[in-house]
């Protein structure tokens, strides 16, 4: 895995996923999961997996790590969207964000 790739959406979240079931969060290669300007992505996909297996350590964990109220509203945000939409609305706003940060 290469979470420092602009393309590695999933693997990003896989990380954080592992990192976070793992009890394991506090490391720097962990952050960038969430620094790569689709951070907010990586959380609503967190808030997806657990939505859909409740009964993980990944479920029991994530809101210890990441905020909530926020990721909820990542997670409303796009929880319409397909698991390929999704990759496509994350490299999107990658691509946003770095124009406008240019």
């Amino acid at each position: 895995m290469d979470v420092y790739q602009a393309d590695a959406f999933e693997d990003r979240v896989n990380y954080a996923a592992s990192c976070i079931s793992k009890g394991m969060s506090s490391t720097r290669h962990f952050d960038t999961c969430f620094e790569m300007w689709d951070g907010n992505y990586v959380a609503a996909a967190l808030v997806r997996r657990t939505l859909k297996n409740p009964n993980t350590k990944l479920a029991a964990r994530l809101f210890v790590v990441i905020n909530r109220e926020i990721a909820m509203k990542n997670y409303e945000d796009i929880k319409h969207l397909t698991r390929k939409q999704l990759r496509e609305a994350a490299a999107a706003e990658r691509a946003r964000r770095e124009k406008a940060s240019a």
